[in-house]
């Protein structure tokens, strides 16, 4: 089986392989000739409750031994295997599921309905003795619920299609979003125009065909699947779903001599414009481009391939040794066989001096805040300068490297300050305070040590005593009072002048 997986149907991963013949433990079990039409059908409780695994059924020969020279009972049978994320790893080989008989079944599609399995299948078999309606598509339904084990299949409707469209195949099945009864089936009318509709409101009556007046798909859609997608989904899968390019030669883009492959992506184009499939018009997609052919170190004209990011571009194909495609071809390598492939002209020149473009200051100064008549403190500061071929350097302060202007010691308030280097500037900010002078305590009226204070006696205003009386022997005519021995203070002149009036103070009190 050839795996490939998508999370948006537009972008898929490269394809893994499993053999389907292999049991869990590795063994081949069976002689199969192919694997052709394969589909699944979710079973929530195939491991029991909660835990589910894929059914997985499609049309085969099974051969009697290796030499794969006899076919077991004539014709290809429908088979059946179960995965939980198909790989080998949890691969289970399952067995025959529709015996095809002598003539053989292909194209089986499987429709769930409440307790009821319906299978509608290709067949080869001749079921009303009559050869010329061999080939015919059949509907049988079993309400066994492990369907892919069931013998009790019965025939519900036979040669579907076939009365009007001849002989038909690949049948598929979907269910209408809107109708709980509601089902359409596509038939392949061989070998043109593809698949024709038909519509059935009753699983257990069959299929009717669907004449619709506004019915429309493209000529040779046949042999796929249908899956349900928001409008969203649809226009993004719209949109990748190109199949030629608008020009196929994007132009010329120059790199200088030394460049690296990420800066030559850079340059070249990263979208290109599209036609959309089926005559929608055109859309812009990436670019995925292979600079393999160009030398970067040698100048020179060079030519790259770009592959257009449409539905397209996944690899879809290989090829091995000897030019084989067999799927265990020795050494394949994976491909694109529908990629759209546009192209870009490289021209690798002389390598130039690069040319400053700039500087930045890549880290300011520690100090930003000054004082009125401070000396600017580059302490911190870094400058970087940037040169047009995405180099940078930092730079040293003074000779050689960077100046820097701008800034008044005296001004207050903000200022801007500029740094240069070869005609680049950068400037970053700093802030200036009014200075505050220093006040001078011997001059300061307000202080009461100020000898020109009119306010200061010498010391506290105890000086007045209880009294009232003048004890400061200013001239007021006013004799101290006997008794009165507390608080006499003088403007003090020198220690021996205090001790004589302080004397002639006590001698007058006792007069």
């Amino acid at each position: 089986m050839n795996v490939w997986e998508s999370k948006d149907l537009i972008h898929w991963s490269d394809v893994r392989q499993f053999d389907v013949a292999l049991n869990t433990n590795g063994e081949k079990v069976a002689e199969l000739g192919m694997m052709w039409a394969p589909e699944a059908t979710w079973v929530p409780d195939y491991y029991g409750e909660g835990k589910g695994a894929f059914v997985v059924y499609w049309s085969s020969n099974v051969f009697t031994d290796a030499s794969h020279s006899s076919v077991v009972g004539g014709g290809s049978d429908i088979m059946w295997g179960v995965t939980t994320d198909f790989t080998q790893d949890t691969w289970e080989y399952g067995g025959v599921m529709l015996d095809g008989g002598s003539k053989g079944w292909i194209d089986t599609n499987i429709i769930r309905d409440g307790d009821k399995t319906y299978h509608v299948t290709k067949s080869h078999n001749d079921y009303n003795g009559n050869s010329s309606i061999a080939e015919e598509i059949i509907m049988q339904v079993t309400e066994d619920k492990e369907w892919w084990l069931s013998d009790n299949w019965k025939t519900v409707q036979m040669r579907i299609g076939a009365d009007r469209y001849g002989a038909v195949e690949g049948p598929a099945t979907f269910k209408d979003h809107s109708q709980d009864n509601k089902w359409y089936l596509f038939v392949d009318d061989l070998p043109v125009p593809g698949y024709r509709p038909m519509v059935s409101t009753d699983l257990s009556k069959g299929w009717e065909y669907m004449d619709e007046s506004n019915y429309f798909l493209t000529t040779y859609t046949k042999h796929g699947g249908v899956i349900s997608l928001t409008k969203a989904q649809y226009d993004a899968i719209r949109s990748a779903d190109a199949t030629s390019a608008v020009k196929t030669e994007l132009g010329t883009v120059e790199i200088e001599e030394g460049g690296t492959e990420a800066a030559l992506t850079e340059k070249l184009p990263q979208t290109a414009e599209v036609n959309l499939a089926y005559g929608r018009g055109t859309s812009e997609l990436p670019v995925e481009w292979d600079l393999s052919s160009v030398k970067l170190n040698e100048q020179g004209a060079y030519t790259v391939t770009g592959v257009v990011q449409s539905i397209s571009s996944n690899t879809d194909a290989w090829v091995g040794d000897n030019g084989s495609e067999r799927y265990d071809a020795p050494n394949k390598v994976l491909y694109s066989s529908r990629a759209i492939e546009v192209t870009a002209q490289v021209n690798v020149t002389e390598k130039q001096a690069p040319v400053l473009t700039g500087i930045t200051i890549t880290s300011g100064p520690d100090k930003t805040k000054y004082e009125q008549g401070d000396p600017l403190d580059p302490t911190g500061l870094v400058v970087t300068a940037q040169y047009s071929d995405g180099s940078s350097m930092v730079l040293k302060e003074g000779s050689g490297g960077y100046t820097v202007t701008g800034y008044n010691a005296q001004k207050p308030g903000k200022q801007m300050v500029t740094v240069s280097y070869s005609g680049m500037t950068a400037q970053f900010e700093v802030t200036v305070t009014e200075k505050q002078e220093p006040v001078d305590p011997g001059t300061d009226p307000g202080k009461p040590e100020n000898p020109n204070n009119p306010d200061n006696t010498g010391g506290s205003d105890n000086t007045k005593n209880p009294g009232g009386s003048d004890a400061k022997g200013d001239g007021s005519g006013k004799a101290p009072q006997t008794g009165d021995t507390t608080n006499v203070l003088l403007p003090v002149a020198g220690m021996g002048a205090a001790v004589l009036l302080l004397a002639a103070a006590r001698k007058r009190r006792y007069r």
